[in-house]
């Protein structure tokens, strides 16, 4: 049976800076420019599931359980927060955008089943954004 493709889109507005601990704020600033301060973004992720469609609703994914995860695994968990504080993982992690979606895949593979997860893209600008995909 094919599998159908399906997407959702969720935003949060979050801060974040780029500093390595080991550096100075000096070599920070010169390694990553402006944004070894803090600032803030509107982020947009998107996340694409695929399963087959199921009868007799001929849905792909539970529309319920897909929103529901992704307020609190993403919404809940980082609006109005700063990116380096809202996660241990970003502790040891820059709070890339490549580094979220590393971040998310891992957290939200298990909890969107039985659907499947296939990309992940999140942007904090229309012209800056990362994707993961399965």
């Amino acid at each position: 049976m094919p599998e159908i493709q399906f997407g959702r889109t969720v935003h949060f507005r979050a801060s974040h800076f780029y500093r390595l601990p080991e550096k100075s704020e000096a070599e920070n600033r010169a390694r990553f420019g402006p944004v070894a301060e803090p600032h803030e973004h509107d982020y947009h992720v998107t996340v694409w599931l695929a399963g087959p469609l199921h009868a007799p609703e001929m849905m792909a994914v539970d529309l319920v359980q897909v929103d529901a995860v992704l307020q609190r695994e993403i919404v809940e968990k980082f609006n109005g927060q700063c990116l380096n504080e809202a996660d241990p993982f970003f502790a040891h992690h820059l709070p890339t955008n490549e580094a979220l979606c590393a971040y998310l895949a891992e957290r939200l593979a298990p909890a969107l089943q039985p659907a499947h997860l296939r990309k992940i893209r999140v942007a904090e600008h229309p012209d800056l954004f990362a994707e993961w995909q399965s």
